[in-house]
């Protein structure tokens, strides 16, 4: 056979018919293996879908939370409507004319003994403490008695109302309005007294990315910085007060700069003692036994377990009373 001239015949005769079992097999193997691929592109879309969605979650999150700081400042800045004073003439009283008293005898000018009826003055009450009109705003603006302070540092992004639960957990991820949100809200020890100022004041926060909530502690790592943003004003529910950072450092949660309550005043030396011995730096400023710190806590993103502080004492304090 002239294998030249009849090409298609000498094809047939080097590969023959396949079997049809053969051929319904490969038929099977080829379905199954588009089977698979299209199950990976299913499941890979449903993957992409989620992220997608969960990445849009969370801008839109930082966006509420960057709102709600806004509505924040704005109530907290808030010029107080000015009050009309009326000014009234007081009239003149009438000159009354007071006779010459007569010289007293030695008899009359003895004194005579108290009366076993006279008593002692009552002493005066304290004047009664009022919530600033601060932190009562910020309660109605938001429909949240769990505010309970306000913190800021001039010339950063650390500009918010602090919070308080009865737990370390609850405000991790609840914004002001008690909704879920990536960037939680910054929020005081529950171990605190939100009434009254304790040896050591901790307030938490997240250390956001975007530049939001506690990520500007980091800055404090440079001595610069901590030069020119070295007072942070914390207005509690009855006084406006100013602290001065002597220490910025970075600590493990095996470190207890958390303490809130202390047996006596060598332990709380104790504490302010690590506290300046992990500084970044020396800040020069001096603290002792009769001093009140507060304290600013974030995550370093580096590991679970590690911590970035600043710690400030008490250098002003102002309060509100209802006079």
């Amino acid at each position: 056979m002239d294998y030249q001239k009849y090409p298609e015949d000498y094809f047939e005769l080097k590969k023959p018919a396949q079997p049809p079992e053969t051929q319904n097999l490969r038929s099977l193997y080829s379905n199954t293996e588009i089977s698979v691929y299209a199950v990976l592109a299913a499941v890979l879309l449903i993957l992409i879908v989620i992220v997608c969605q969960r990445i849009a979650v969370y801008y839109i999150e930082l966006d509420r939370n960057r709102r709600i700081a806004e509505l924040a400042r704005e109530i907290v800045y808030a010029e107080p409507a000015a009050t009309p004073v009326v000014i009234t003439p007081t009239p003149t009283p009438t000159t009354v004319p007071t006779p010459n008293p007569e010289p007293e005898t030695e008899a009359e000018a003895e004194t005579e003994p108290e009366s076993e009826h006279d008593t002692e003055p009552e002493p005066e009450e304290p004047a009664e403490r009022v919530i600033l009109d601060k932190i009562i705003n910020l309660r109605e603006a938001f429909e949240n008695d769990d505010i309970v302070s306000y913190v800021r540092i001039e010339g950063t992004n650390i500009d918010y109302a602090v919070v308080q639960a009865s737990d370390n957990y609850f405000y991790l991820n609840l914004d002001l309005n008690r909704k879920k949100n990536t960037a939680g809200s910054l929020f005081l020890d529950y171990e605190n007294n939100p009434e009254e100022l304790d040896r050591n004041n901790i307030i938490y926060g997240h250390n956001m990315r975007n530049g939001s909530m506690f990520h500007n502690l980091r800055n404090y790592t440079d001595k610069a910085y901590f030069e020119e943003h070295r007072y942070i004003e914390y207005t509690t529910m009855y006084e406006e007060t100013v602290w001065e950072i002597f220490s910025a450092y970075t600590a493990t949660i095996v470190f207890n700069y958390i303490q809130v309550h202390f047996e006596n005043d060598a332990e709380f030396e104790t504490l302010i003692k690590n506290i300046k011995q992990k500084s970044y730096y020396d800040t020069g400023v001096e603290v002792g036994p009769e001093d009140m710190i507060l304290t600013l806590s974030t995550c370093t993103n580096a590991n679970a377990a590690e911590r970035l502080v600043v710690s400030a004492k008490l250098i002003y304090a102002h309060k509100i009373v209802d006079e």
